[in-house]
């Protein structure tokens, strides 16, 4: 888990500020083939690329997440990140992580299978 502030932080602590170890992709992409790989914050040289792979609205769409949560959309913006930067993402930040095939692609992109009952949400169906 990594945990930093995206705004703030205090230097030489747990919490510090996020974009003195990372640099991250555009958030405000408009439609689905307009994704880039192109510098938002941070300096392309710090060591953690966070790639952002949403549709930017006032209000988030789950229609949206069907379409670009795929693992051919997002394989395709990590690997133009790969062709374009020099760099695998090691942070992918999507909306509604449970709707398409987010955690599939990530262990495809870490060499890890998926456990089949693998969710992000748990439901107990005694309940």
């Amino acid at each position: 888990m990594i945990v930093e502030a995206e705004n703030a932080g205090r230097a030489n602590t747990w919490y510090g500020p996020m974009y003195r170890e990372a640099w991250d992709t555009s958030y405000h992409v408009t439609a689905g083939e307009s994704f880039s790989c192109a510098r938002e914050r941070g300096h392309v040289s710090q060591s953690l690329l966070l790639l952002n792979h949403w549709i930017s609205r006032n209000t988030p769409s789950t229609l949206d997440a069907t379409s670009v949560n795929s693992e051919s959309a997002l394989l395709q913006h990590v690997e133009a990140c790969v062709t374009a930067a020099g760099k695998t993402p090691n942070l992918l930040a999507v909306d509604f992580a449970a709707v398409g095939d987010l955690l599939q692609t990530v262990a495809k992109l870490n060499g890890v299978l998926p456990e089949p009952s693998s969710s992000l949400v748990s439901v107990d169906p005694a309940q």
